[in-house]
Protein backbone atom coordinates (compact mmCIF):
# COMPACT_ATOMS: atom_id res chain seq x y z
CA UNK A 1 0.00 0.00 0.00
CA UNK A 2 2.61 2.42 0.61
CA UNK A 3 4.60 1.87 -2.57
CA UNK A 4 0.33 2.62 -4.53
CA UNK A 5 1.33 5.82 -2.34
CA UNK A 6 4.54 6.77 -3.28
CA UNK A 7 3.60 5.68 -7.30
CA UNK A 8 0.47 7.93 -6.72
CA UNK A 9 2.41 10.90 -5.51
CA UNK A 10 4.65 10.41 -8.10
CA UNK A 11 1.55 10.39 -10.64
CA UNK A 12 0.14 13.84 -9.48
CA UNK A 13 3.31 15.52 -9.71
CA UNK A 14 3.24 18.53 -12.04
CA UNK A 15 5.52 18.23 -14.94
CA UNK A 16 6.94 21.82 -15.03
CA UNK A 17 10.48 20.75 -16.62
CA UNK A 18 11.74 18.11 -19.10
CA UNK A 19 13.29 16.73 -16.01
CA UNK A 20 9.86 16.64 -14.17
CA UNK A 21 7.98 15.53 -17.30
CA UNK A 22 10.36 12.22 -17.68
CA UNK A 23 9.79 11.48 -13.90
CA UNK A 24 6.14 11.03 -14.31
CA UNK A 25 6.39 9.31 -17.54
CA UNK A 26 8.94 6.89 -16.07
CA UNK A 27 6.33 6.39 -13.10
CA UNK A 28 3.59 5.51 -15.57
CA UNK A 29 6.38 3.56 -17.28
CA UNK A 30 6.81 1.65 -13.94
CA UNK A 31 3.50 1.18 -12.72
CA UNK A 32 2.67 -0.47 -16.31
CA UNK A 33 5.68 -2.94 -15.72
CA UNK A 34 5.19 -3.66 -12.36
CA UNK A 35 1.92 -5.05 -13.37
CA UNK A 36 2.46 -8.72 -14.06
CA UNK A 37 4.84 -8.95 -11.00
CA UNK A 38 2.27 -7.46 -8.96
CA UNK A 39 -0.05 -9.57 -9.59
CA UNK A 40 1.77 -12.14 -8.63
CA UNK A 41 2.72 -10.72 -4.80
CA UNK A 42 -1.36 -9.50 -4.06
CA UNK A 43 -2.60 -13.37 -5.20
CA UNK A 44 -0.08 -14.54 -3.20
CA UNK A 45 -0.88 -12.79 -0.13
CA UNK A 46 -4.67 -13.24 -0.76
CA UNK A 47 -3.91 -17.03 -1.24
CA UNK A 48 -1.87 -16.80 2.39
CA UNK A 49 -4.80 -14.93 4.39
CA UNK A 50 -7.76 -17.22 2.49
CA UNK A 51 -5.76 -20.53 3.93
CA UNK A 52 -5.25 -18.10 7.60
CA UNK A 53 -9.47 -18.30 7.33
CA UNK A 54 -9.59 -22.14 6.36
CA UNK A 55 -7.34 -23.10 9.63
CA UNK A 56 -8.05 -20.21 11.86
CA UNK A 57 -9.59 -21.26 14.71
CA UNK A 58 -13.09 -20.10 15.90
CA UNK A 59 -12.00 -17.25 18.23
CA UNK A 60 -9.47 -15.99 15.20
CA UNK A 61 -11.55 -16.30 12.58
CA UNK A 62 -13.25 -12.72 12.43
CA UNK A 63 -9.63 -11.14 12.48
CA UNK A 64 -8.55 -13.92 10.05
CA UNK A 65 -11.54 -12.47 7.58
CA UNK A 66 -10.66 -9.43 8.49
CA UNK A 67 -6.94 -9.82 7.34
CA UNK A 68 -8.59 -11.39 4.15
CA UNK A 69 -10.63 -8.68 3.06
CA UNK A 70 -7.87 -6.48 3.60
CA UNK A 71 -5.33 -8.21 1.34
CA UNK A 72 -8.14 -8.02 -1.15
CA UNK A 73 -8.14 -5.01 -1.35
CA UNK A 74 -4.65 -4.52 -2.28
CA UNK A 75 -5.64 -6.02 -5.91
CA UNK A 76 -8.47 -3.11 -6.04
CA UNK A 77 -5.56 -0.43 -5.21
CA UNK A 78 -3.08 -1.84 -7.53
CA UNK A 79 -5.97 -1.58 -10.53
CA UNK A 80 -6.92 1.80 -9.34
CA UNK A 81 -3.77 3.17 -9.87
CA UNK A 82 -3.21 1.50 -13.25
CA UNK A 83 -5.90 2.90 -14.85
CA UNK A 84 -4.85 6.06 -12.94
CA UNK A 85 -1.30 6.05 -14.73
CA UNK A 86 -3.32 5.42 -18.08
CA UNK A 87 -5.47 8.51 -17.28
CA UNK A 88 -2.06 10.75 -16.65
CA UNK A 89 -0.37 9.37 -19.33
CA UNK A 90 -3.43 10.36 -22.06
CA UNK A 91 -3.93 13.74 -20.09
CA UNK A 92 0.35 14.38 -20.78
CA UNK A 93 -0.31 13.85 -24.75
CA UNK A 94 -0.60 17.79 -25.34
CA UNK A 95 2.89 18.14 -22.72
CA UNK A 96 4.49 15.91 -24.19
CA UNK A 97 3.81 17.61 -27.82
CA UNK A 98 4.83 20.56 -26.66
CA UNK A 99 8.18 19.37 -24.86
CA UNK A 100 9.05 16.74 -27.99
CA UNK A 101 8.71 20.01 -30.19
CA UNK A 102 11.09 22.37 -27.36
CA UNK A 103 13.45 19.36 -27.54
CA UNK A 104 13.43 18.85 -31.41
CA UNK A 105 13.92 22.89 -31.74
CA UNK A 106 17.07 22.58 -29.59
CA UNK A 107 18.67 20.04 -31.15
CA UNK A 108 18.15 21.70 -34.15
CA UNK A 109 20.32 24.43 -32.63
CA UNK A 110 22.65 22.24 -31.05
CA UNK A 111 23.31 20.84 -34.56
CA UNK A 112 24.00 24.16 -35.77
CA UNK A 113 26.35 25.11 -33.00
CA UNK A 114 28.57 21.66 -33.46
CA UNK A 115 28.74 22.51 -37.29
CA UNK A 116 29.70 26.18 -36.81
CA UNK A 117 32.16 24.21 -34.00
CA UNK A 118 33.89 22.27 -36.57
CA UNK A 119 33.84 24.87 -39.16
CA UNK A 120 35.72 27.08 -36.44
CA UNK A 121 38.34 23.93 -35.94
CA UNK A 122 39.27 23.12 -39.34
CA UNK A 123 39.87 26.90 -40.53
CA UNK A 124 41.11 28.53 -37.50
CA UNK A 125 41.84 25.43 -35.04
CA UNK A 126 45.40 24.32 -33.86
CA UNK A 127 45.58 21.77 -36.90
CA UNK A 128 45.85 24.68 -39.51
CA UNK A 129 49.45 24.71 -40.71
CA UNK A 130 50.25 28.59 -40.44
CA UNK A 131 49.20 28.64 -36.58
CA UNK A 132 52.62 28.34 -34.25
CA UNK A 133 52.89 25.53 -31.27
CA UNK A 134 52.08 27.64 -28.54
CA UNK A 135 48.92 29.58 -30.13
CA UNK A 136 47.91 26.16 -31.18
CA UNK A 137 48.19 24.42 -27.63
CA UNK A 138 45.73 27.44 -26.33
CA UNK A 139 43.40 26.93 -29.00
CA UNK A 140 43.40 23.31 -28.31
CA UNK A 141 42.07 24.11 -24.82
CA UNK A 142 39.78 26.26 -26.00
CA UNK A 143 38.56 23.76 -28.32
CA UNK A 144 38.21 21.68 -25.82
CA UNK A 145 36.61 23.56 -23.77
CA UNK A 146 33.72 24.00 -26.29
CA UNK A 147 33.44 20.34 -27.26
CA UNK A 148 32.95 19.61 -23.27
CA UNK A 149 30.03 21.45 -23.44
CA UNK A 150 28.74 20.36 -26.08
CA UNK A 151 29.26 17.30 -24.92
CA UNK A 152 26.99 18.69 -21.54
CA UNK A 153 24.45 20.24 -23.75
CA UNK A 154 24.48 16.49 -25.58
CA UNK A 155 23.66 14.56 -22.40
CA UNK A 156 21.02 17.39 -21.36
CA UNK A 157 19.29 16.75 -24.69
CA UNK A 158 19.08 12.59 -24.35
Amino acid sequence: MHLCRRFQEELHKEPNTLEALKHVLNTVATIRSEGMTMELKYSDLEERFRTRVMYAQPQELDQANEQLVHAQQVRLLWAALADEADDVDWRLEDTKKLFSETTRQQVSEFQEYTSQLWERFKTTGPGVPTIELNVGLELLHQFQVRTGFAAFVSDMLA
